[in-house]
């Protein structure tokens, strides 16, 4: 396989794989990928993931389960309250096209490595503890806080490994160097993704047009 130029949206660590397994030769313009390949991998690999595991149910009601006032895409949990979960999405308030008025889409996400190992049944525990004690959602008697009925539809479980990059100290002058390095010697090679400039959808969208625009003006030249 050939290519004018290579962007490269996988992981750190998945790039740092590929790096590895690659057999890299010099280009005809006379960049040699070679020469800092091992320095790159390096790099990369100083970008650790941390696991993530997502909760989500589909529950049916006649009403907003609720109130108004707490109403939004959802809300996240700083480490500071010691609690299990990272934070809840409100899917169905996001997306409210998405699925019938009746039902209402959340997922929970679980941070804590001690529950990551445990089995579907005792994640889904914790993601209705936490929304009982945050939303008031009482999945043992199927009744809201605001005093709406509901039924559990479906619910899925599911341990994301390694997905959220940490952007730990020094985090900006490794990713500055990362982007010297491959300019020098693999100038054909762009980076993409959450693994380097922002970790969410937004920053993903945004890096992805930016990286775009760029090639255009350069081939544009």
């Amino acid at each position: 396989f050939r290519a004018d130029h290579v962007i490269a949206a996988l992981p750190a660590r998945s790039l740092a794989t590929v790096f590895q397994a690659s057999q890299l030769a010099a280009s005809p313009d006379g960049t040699d990928p070679r020469r800092h390949s091992a320095a790159c991998t390096g790099l990369l690999q100083q970008i650790p993931f941390s696991s993530v595991a997502v909760v989500g149910f589909g529950l049916k009601s006649e009403g907003l389960l609720w109130p108004k006032s707490v109403d939004g895409f959802g809300y996240l949990v700083p480490p500071s309250e010691g609690q299990d979960v990272l934070g809840t999405l409100m899917e169905s308030r996001t997306f409210p096209g998405a699925q019938p008025p009746s039902l209402t889409r959340l997922t929970v996400m679980i941070g804590r490595p001690e529950h990551l190992s445990q089995s579907e049944d005792h994640l889904a525990e914790v993601a209705q503890t936490t929304l009982q004690r945050h939303l008031g959602l009482c999945f043992h008697t199927g009744r809201a806080a605001s005093g709406v009925q509901f039924t559990t539809e479906w619910r899925m479980v599911a341990v994301q490994r390694h997905c959220i990059p940490q952007y730990t100290l020094g985090h900006k002058k490794r990713v500055a160097t990362l982007s010297d390095l491959l300019a020098r010697s693999m100038p054909q090679l762009s980076l993409a993704g959450q693994s380097y400039v922002g970790v969410g959808v937004n920053d993903t969208i945004r890096i992805s047009r930016e990286v775009a625009l760029e090639l255009k003006k350069k081939w544009a030249s």
